[in-house]
């Protein structure tokens, strides 16, 4: 009986049916993917501007790549226990609140700065923050996808998010110069915050479709442990997972020290 809907919903003919951006007529994927459209745009201007921010403040490399680690570190180390509590909350809710404090921590950033006492550790603590925000947004944001189409609609609602992602990591960058020309650091960190603020009104617009939670009967640790079991058994996830963290601990050397060379 219930998935009649869904029929209904597909059979709008073969042509529709191959459309690559069908995903889009579903509003809950649609209001998920604009509100990452204004979030990861956010985000890669965001990675950029606190670097560039950094190198102004003090000129010694190794400072850079303490930006970088403070923010990278924690979503190595815990996004795995990000992924279990996001099995047993509002995966939504949860994503806003990081959204929230995303646009609390760039405007506090940049009332640091329009006053004149932004200092190294402070952005150091901003960064380290952000990291742990992003060790429960992640896989929050990841866990929510398959919840917002039908089954056979899933492998193009992951492309075309996937191309959102890869597309704002050139938009991101792409405007950065710019907007920093023309309204300076202080004004870019008070955009990204407008960014941020965005996508937590657009999240607010949708209806949460989560399957039901984990039973919080369950060990935290039990989960955890049974996590890292699946993924030490299948290697094809365990090797996928290895070259991303060495991805993102080598591959960033070039962006973070990116405003020595420029």
């Amino acid at each position: 009986m219930t998935p009649t809907p869904r029929k209904s919903e597909s059979n709008h003919g073969s042509t529709e049916q191959s459309g690559f951006l069908i995903v889009l007529q579903y509003r809950e994927y649609r209001l998920f993917w604009l509100g990452g459209a204004f979030s990861n745009i956010g985000m890669w201007a965001l990675i950029y501007g606190r670097l560039w921010l950094m190198h102004e403040l003090t000129d010694i490399p190794i400072m850079l790549g303490a930006v970088t680690l403070s923010s990278l570190g924690p979503v190595i180390i815990l996004s795995p226990f990000g992924g279990v509590i996001a099995d047993r909350v509002d995966r939504l809710k949860l994503v806003i609140i990081s959204r929230f404090m995303f646009a609390s921590l760039a405007l506090f950033t940049a009332v640091l700065i329009a006053l004149n006492i932004i200092q190294p550790w402070h952005l150091i603590s901003i960064s380290l923050a952000t990291g742990v925000l992003l060790s429960f947004d992640i896989p929050s944001r990841q866990a929510m996808l398959p919840n917002l189409v039908p089954n056979q609609h899933l492998a193009n609602a992951i492309a075309v998010y996937s191309m959102l992602t890869a597309g704002s990591a050139i938009i991101g960058p792409g405007m950065f110069v710019p907007l920093v020309n023309f309204f300076g650091l202080e004004g870019l960190f008070f955009l990204i915050a407008g960014a941020y603020a965005l996508t937590v009104l657009t999240l607010a617009l949708m209806k949460s479709v989560d399957r039901k939670a984990e039973p919080l009967t369950r060990s935290l640790w039990l989960g955890l442990v049974e996590g890292l079991i699946y993924v030490v058994n299948h290697r094809t996830i365990s090797r996928l997972l290895l070259i991303g963290i060495l991805g993102g601990i080598f591959g960033m050397s070039f962006e973070t020290l990116l405003p020595i060379f420029a």
